[in-house]
């Protein structure tokens, strides 16, 4: 669009009619006033639609439109059903395992314990039920040089969009903060925690806790119990600590 905006490109030209487009309004947008407006031709070539001639492939781009939306919303409402379906079995739909996790070799939607790592969230989850501070296990696990989660998927040959620094992708309190409060590590799995459907017009969002799709049991776990709950208290308690000092020394000058 930005090339079109600048009269670099006066031609348009895709594969189909859905690449342009499968939301049917967007695509008579660009198709029936966008494109002309800027004097742009499109193209598409297994349809045959060529704006820059007259054709009968022409006069049915619309209803070719409507059917590519309808499409899609219903690829898309199987899709959710599916996914749905699977995180209610207890299956792991993850791109990648958690932290101290990996998946099962003979069934990649099953958790096992990865025995290089799992010590070290023993040792994060001990720490903090000492009452250790985020910040200061941040610095212990820097120093001791444990990988955080994203410098290990990128040394495994894993890379996403937030690794791509590699071996500078050192441990912080917001990575520290969710694994803490993670269920995989007592066998249980919480998830559905973000989600888009594109068949109810629902963007990529982040949702209520009580809308997660939690199964229990589904694994081994990594920490107990016992140790699990103790940690759980500490972080409610410092929360609540916190929420209640806020603002206390708002009237306080700010120091250079």
């Amino acid at each position: 669009v930005g090339d079109i905006e600048a009269k670099k490109v006066n031609m348009v030209i895709t594969k189909d009619l859905s690449r342009l487009g499968r939301d049917y309004i967007m695509t008579g947008h660009y198709m029936e006033r966008y494109f002309p407006e800027k004097r742009v031709r499109y193209i598409s070539l297994l349809d045959g639609i060529d704006t820059g001639v007259e054709s009968t492939a022409n006069d049915i781009t619309p209803f070719r439109a409507i059917m590519n939306d309808m499409y899609a919303k219903d690829i898309s409402k199987k899709i959710c059903s599916t996914m749905k379906n699977k995180r209610l079995r207890g299956d792991y739909i993850g791109n990648y395992a958690p932290y101290g996790y990996l998946k099962d070799e003979n069934n990649r939607s099953r958790l096992v314990i990865d025995h290089e790592i799992a010590p070290i969230v023993v040792e994060i989850f001990e720490l903090r039920a000492k009452g250790t501070g985020f910040d200061t296990i941040c610095r212990i696990l820097n120093e001791k040089g444990y990988p955080s989660p994203g410098r290990l998927r990128y040394e495994r040959g894993i890379i996403t969009n937030n690794n791509k620094k590699g071996s500078e992708l050192p441990w912080n309190p917001h990575v520290l903060k969710d694994l803490l409060a993670n269920v995989v590590y007592i066998g249980n799995l919480a998830q559905g925690r973000s989600t888009q459907c594109l068949y109810k017009g629902e963007k990529y969002h982040w949702t209520k806790e009580a809308d997660w799709d939690v199964v229990e049991g589904t694994h081994e776990p990594i920490i107990s119990m016992e140790l699990w709950n103790t940690v759980q208290e500490i972080n409610k308690k410092v929360s609540s600590n916190a929420t209640k000092s806020f603002g206390r020394y708002a009237h306080l000058p700010k120091r250079p």
